[in-house]
């Protein structure tokens, strides 16, 4: 059986699916004659309008094939190859079960979301800002609970929850402290 992957952006591929999980998502609204599909075994990714398994009345309208290159234009636009390309981590977040197939992750409720990386420049940028006394503090609360990103949120929150151990661990110093300077 072939497996299939799909795009509904142009930049998140999902897969591998089943033909009847594609023709499910048709159905529930998840997939489109826009997306684009791809098989193994087949040399591009197509139009889902151009494939008679899926939309049988469009099927082998050749100009409704979209035509991407294996070797990238512009270095921020995503490309498509033969093989489809995941991050070594992929994030989750939830969904309804109408926007994926249940049988491709094991759950109804999930869908695989892409997360930017943050690149090296931008980390050494945020940690001189984060060691400026002041504003550092200010920008780790402020990125904790209102970025974009989900990495520099998550290193936001665990920064925060170990300034809260340290803090904990200070004032019980403090308080052994004082009880054993009342009692000398």
């Amino acid at each position: 059986m072939a497996q299939w992957f799909y795009s509904n952006d142009g930049g998140t591929q999902y897969g591998p699916v089943s033909l009847e999980d594609l023709q499910q998502l048709i159905q529930n609204g998840g997939l489109n004659s826009s997306s684009l599909v791809w098989k193994e075994g087949e040399p591009q990714w197509v139009y889902a309008s151009t494939v008679d398994e899926l939309f049988p009345s469009n099927a082998g309208d050749a100009a409704a094939t979209p035509q991407y290159s294996n070797t990238p234009q512009y270095s921020n636009t995503p490309q498509y190859s033969n093989t489809p390309q995941y991050s070594s981590t992929p994030q989750y977040a939830s969904a309804s079960a109408s926007t994926y197939p249940s049988s491709a992750y094991g759950s109804a409720n999930a869908t695989q979301t892409a997360v930017k990386p943050v690149s090296m420049w931008d980390w050494f940028w945020l940690l001189v800002l984060f060691n400026i006394p002041v504003v550092g503090i200010i920008l780790i609360v402020m990125f904790a609970f209102s970025s974009d990103n989900q990495n520099i949120q998550n290193y936001c929150r665990a920064m925060l929850l170990w300034a809260g151990v340290f803090l904990g661990i200070v004032i019980l110093f403090v308080i052994i402290a004082a009880i054993i300077g009342t009692n000398s």
